[in-house]
């Protein structure tokens, strides 16, 4: 299976909510790095709460990936996730915000590298001041 066919079953898992076969396709160790929340996992269960929190948060939320380009162990993916946000979200700084109801197009940039046929690192680069100002939580 190619990095790119591993990340397309672990976005369906996601999207899905199957969290036994989501964690199958990630490393015990796996880091990871949300870069606008400055949110950091290092293990896989730290990274399962992280993703479980995005799907409480916005349970309808799927991607469309909108480019790829892979380099040897390496997959750079654009993706465009769109949900409605009907659960309570975290944020950074700990607090809870209550379900807006709005609907989010979050355009995202992954980095991933991958080690015998499992992800390692995972780097998400999303356009969150975009998001939050869709949800009427700040200015457009």
């Amino acid at each position: 299976m190619t990095n790119a066919e591993i990340s397309d079953k672990f976005m369906k898992a996601f999207e899905d909510q199957n969290w036994d076969e989501w964690k199958s396709y990630f490393t015990n160790d796996v880091a990871m790095e949300d870069m606008a929340a400055g949110i950091k996992a290092n293990t896989l269960e730290e990274f399962t709460g992280y993703a479980q929190g995005w799907k409480a948060a916005f349970p309808d939320m799927k991607g469309d990936i909108t480019n790829r380009m892979e380099a040897g162990n390496t997959l750079i993916e654009e993706i465009t996730w769109r949900g409605t946000h009907t659960g309570d979200m975290m944020s950074p700084d700990g607090n809870t915000i209550p379900p807006t109801n709005k609907t989010v197009a979050l355009r995202t940039c992954f980095i991933l590298d991958f080690e015998n046929g499992k992800c390692k690192s995972f780097k998400n680069y999303n356009d969150i001041m975009t998001m939050m100002s869709q949800l009427g939580l700040m200015p457009s």
